[in-house]
Formats: C-alpha cells, sequence, structure tokens
C-alpha cells in the first residue's frame, strides 16, 4: 500500500463507521448491547477480493461478522 500522511485517519473513520453499523444489526438481531470490536482483520485473496472481518464477544458466545470493504455486511457467525 502507498499510504500517505493522513490515510490512516481514512482508513480509521471508514472502520469505526463499519463498526457502528456492525454495532446496530448485532443489537438488533442479538440484542449485544453496542462495543468496540475485539479484533479487525483484512482479509485479501489471490483473486483480488477483500473483506473485513470483525469479531466480538459476550461472556461464552462469539460473533464473527464478515464485511464488504465498503461496510456492507456479508455474514454473521455466532458460536458458544
Amino acid at each position: 500500500y502507498n499510504l500517505k500522511k493522513g490515510d490512516f485517519l481514512l482508513i480509521d473513520a471508514n472502520i469505526m463507521h463499519i463498526s457502528r453499523t456492525i454495532g446496530k444489526e448485532l443489537y438488533e438481531k442479538y440484542g449485544l448491547s453496542p462495543r468496540e470490536p475485539e479484533t479487525i482483520k483484512r482479509l485479501k485473496y489471490k483473486n483480488g477480493k477483500q473483506r473485513l472481518v470483525y469479531t466480538y464477544g459476550e461472556g461464552e458466545r462469539s460473533y464473527v461478522v464478515t464485511t464488504l470493504p465498503e461496510g456492507n455486511i456479508e455474514s454473521i457467525i455466532t458460536s458458544k
């Protein structure tokens, strides 16, 4: 990546916007109170596709949310 000074702020703002969207979805569907993600990972596949993976936890339950880079939620996986 050829990042310039200030690019990190843009990336952080996008990630935080996506995180808020995910938080709303998790609250509406699963009753999970809004919180910061435990981890955020960016995946880049050989075919050029990219995904962002956010993990959240509450007690023994965990939530893994996969989004497209622009923020559309692709999947939510829950586990106990």
